[in-house]
């Protein structure tokens, strides 16, 4: 059997795993998982509900949601690779600036 084969079978398992250890973590909500993500990351409050779906999570972002609040379908959370919510605009002015000058893309 290859190691893609085998991930294929176990992937599934995992996530059913992991739904089961959040909903009982998460008693006082009625929210659920539908990937896994690291979950000592995500914190959500009392009566909450709806789907939790969580991408790029490296490990170092966070996610707070309140109490009483709904999520809806096909709402994805995306965790790190946050930008500095304290300057006029998180467009990397900069950046492209730069490889302009130098002749870049």
């Amino acid at each position: 059997m290859t190691k893609k084969f085998i991930s294929s079978i176990l992937r599934p398992i995992r996530t059913q795993l992991f739904r089961y250890q959040w909903r009982r973590r998460n008693k006082h909500n009625n929210t659920y998982a539908i990937n896994c993500f690291h979950a000592e990351n995500v914190s959500v409050g009392k009566k909450t509900y709806g789907p939790i779906e969580v991408l790029y999570d490296n490990g170092f972002g966070s996610l707070s949601v309140g109490n009483y609040c709904s999520i809806a379908r096909e709402v994805k959370f995306f965790l790190g690779g946050e930008h500095d919510y304290r300057r006029i605009s998180t467009y990397p002015f900069q950046t492209l600036t730069y490889q302009v000058i130098n002749g870049g893309g």
